[in-house]
């Protein structure tokens, strides 16, 4: 079987705003958003959760909604990494910046190779 070309890329830009990068990325290979896979954390599944689905709704994450705005359409992949809700009574923005604790780190590289392994599927398929 021919060999696929890959593209990996984080936009470095604030997540709020990651449509116009993807955008623009997609228009220059001549990516079409059903080749595009986004990743984002996800605080609506437990940690370590992934789960991959074609053409969903955004779960109210701000990344998402910058990407369906861009490209114009909800026909891209999305690929979510379970990161659970914040304890207590911490803001969920401020949650989200926080590093994984050390304590969590086998768990974290776990998710990682599902996360691959799911993109690697999708790819053979």
């Amino acid at each position: 079987a021919p060999k696929k070309k890959i593209i990996l890329a984080k936009p470095r830009v604030y997540m709020n705003v990651h449509g116009g990068p993807v955008k623009a990325l997609a228009a220059f290979y001549k990516i079409p958003p059903r080749n595009i896979i986004a990743v984002y954390d996800d605080l609506e599944r437990d940690p370590g959760a992934t789960h991959l689905a074609l053409g969903s709704g955004d779960k109210g994450h701000n990344g998402l909604k910058s990407i369906t705005k861009a490209l114009g359409t909800k026909d891209y992949w999305r690929l979510s990494c379970g990161i659970g809700r914040p304890p207590g009574r911490m803001a969920p923005s401020a949650y989200v910046l926080k590093p994984f604790p050390s304590s969590e780190a086998a768990d974290v590289a776990i998710m990682c190779a599902d996360a691959v392994d799911k993109i690697r599927q999708l790819l053979e398929y």
